[in-house]
Order: structure tokens, then C-alpha cells, then sequence
């Protein structure tokens, strides 16, 4: 997805109330950085640790709001385990796994596995910020540098056949829970599905997605129109 980009305006400077936030990574310097970005934020920093193990001793002690996680040698399964192992003795802390690698695989695995973000470390401070405070909100968001898209192609060019059944599901009135039942995956694929699409079309949120959709005829509330929608689709793009 292509990350929002919101103005210190809409982010609002701090968040509406005191938190207090771990971090776990074995380079220092993104630590330091991590730091200076939730101060900005108004958020505590309760540790910072290079220890995966102590990580999760001082999780569970302290309860933050917030964890902020970055396994660089570790595979992409050993990464979501340690994410699941981390959200089921903290329930209600928040997950962001910082990663300088762009891995589709790894990425899914990690969301699947109840992180609320995967942010690249190469973003600039301005987008960290924006990805804790939509992490806040519950949202799970793969965070990207911005990339161009050839002007000479429509949005619904762009979209995948799966883009297009969620699509035109969610337009149709259904809710997250019910497509991913409706299509066999889980509520957080539909979610990462769902940013793809937002930021393809160049929106920021279901409604004006659904907008674009019934503007388009593209709206469905049953897998059984599904090909059909499909069909239209490709019938414009020929």
C-alpha cells in the first residue's frame, strides 16, 4: 500500500493520551531513532532492549501500550512466532514489527501473526509517526515509500481478481469478518487486501473505496456474482 501521508495537522502532535512503549532491536542506532520519533509523540519509552527473550519478560511486567519490534536475523516464521508469542501475554499491547526488508511472505506472515503494521526502515520520521498513530486506530497497514503508477492506466487496470472480490464485496455492505469467511482467509488478509486497494484507487478508507465501486459497477454483496463482476472487468480493460 501506498502509505497516507498526513500533515502534523491531521496527525494531531501527540497522542490523546500518556502511553508508554518497549522496543526491541539489535542496532542501536534505529533504537535512538525510534525513541526521538515516539518522544515526538508524546510516548514514554518503558525499555529498550537487544534481547528477544528479555523483550518479552519485561512485556509482560509492564504491560505497554506499545511494542516496537525488529528481527533482523531471525526467517520469516521465527519472526511470526515471536509476534504471536508476544500478543497472546499482552493482548492489548499494540505490535509493530520495523523491518529494512521488503518480503512479501514475510510480511503476510507477521500480520497474520497480530502485528498492527509493517514499516519499512527506510521511511522517512514523518511516516513512523503516522504508522503509530493508525496503529492506534486498530488498522493494520503495511507502511511504503510511494511509488508512480503509469498515468495511462485506470484503477480498476491496476487491481488483482482477489482485489476485486473484496472490493466488490465490501462495497456491497460486507464486513470484514464476512468476506473473510465468504473467500476462506483470514480478517487480516481481507485488511492487507483492503490497503492495497485504498491505495491504488487513492483513497483512504472503505467508504470513499465503496463510493468508487458502485461508480464504477463494481458492487457485489455474493460470491455468486463474483464472475460476472470479473468479466465486466476485463471486459473494459480489452
Amino acid at each position: 500500500m501506498v502509505s497516507p501521508r498526513l500533515s502534523p495537522t491531521e496527525m494531531g502532535a501527540v497522542l490523546p493520551q500518556p502511553t508508554r512503549a518497549l522496543l526491541l532491536d539489535q542496532q542501536p542506532v534505529w533504537l535512538d531513532a525510534l525513541e526521538r520519533v515516539l518522544g515526538e509523540l508524546s510516548i514514554q519509552v518503558a525499555a529498550k532492549l537487544d534481547d528477544p527473550g528479555a523483550a518479552l519478560d519485561v512485556l509482560v511486567d509492564e504491560r505497554p501500550a506499545l511494542f516496537m519490534l525488529a528481527l533482523e536475523y531471525a526467517d520469516g516464521s521465527e519472526e511470526a512466532e515471536y509476534v504471536r508469542t508476544a500478543r497472546a501475554a499482552a493482548k492489548e499491547t499494540i505490535v509493530l514489527v520495523c523491518s529494512s526488508r521488503r518480503d512479501p511472505i514475510r510480511i503476510r506472515r507477521v500480520l497474520e501473526a497480530g502485528a498492527a503494521a509493517y514499516i519499512l526502515k527506510t521511511l522517512s520520521e514523518e511516516d513512523v509517526r503516522c504508522a503509530i498513530r493508525l496503529a492506534f486506530e486498530r488498522t493494520i497497514y503495511f507502511f511504503t515509500p510511494p511509488r508512480s503508477r503509469p498515468a495511462e492506466r485506470r484503477p480498476e487496470e491496476t487491481l488483482t481478481e482477489r482485489e476485486l472480490e473484496i472490493l466488490g464485496l465490501v462495497a456491497g455492505g460486507r464486513s470484514n469478518a464476512e468476506v473473510a469467511r465468504m473467500l476462506w482467509v483470514s480478517e487480516a488478509t481481507v485488511k492487507l487486501h483492503l490497503s492495497h486497494i485504498y491505495g491504488k484507487l487513492g483513497v483512504t478508507n472503505r467508504t470513499a473505496a465503496g463510493a468508487w465501486a458502485h461508480g464504477h459497477g463494481l458492487t457485489t454483496g455474493s460470491t455468486d456474482m463474483l464472475p460476472a463482476l470479473r468479466t465486466r472487468v476485463v471486459g473494459a480493460r480489452s
